[in-house]
């Protein structure tokens, strides 16, 4: 089994555990508009290769992949 997870400022949004190579996972959590949060992803070594597309949505927005313009590294990113 394999794992993936995912946190959004610290709070665990998602924690599932895998027996397919294809996983698939949603997690809800508010974020308000023009504020930044921190996002952590883990993998663990029994993943060989991953690719991966992380998406949000809205009552106002349709589900999308969140465009890479509002994706960042900062200076203390491992």
């Amino acid at each position: 089994m394999k794992n993936i997870p995912l946190w959004i400022n610290n709070k665990l949004v998602i924690d599932n555990w895998y027996n397919t190579d294809k996983p698939s996972s949603t997690g809800k959590i508010f974020l308000s508009a023009n504020k930044t949060y921190d996002i952590k992803i883990e993998l663990s070594k029994e993943w060989d290769a991953v690719a991966m597309q992380l998406t949000w949505q809205s009552k106002q927005q349709p589900k999308q992949i969140i465009p890479a313009s509002y994706l960042f590294h900062t200076k203390n990113a491992a």
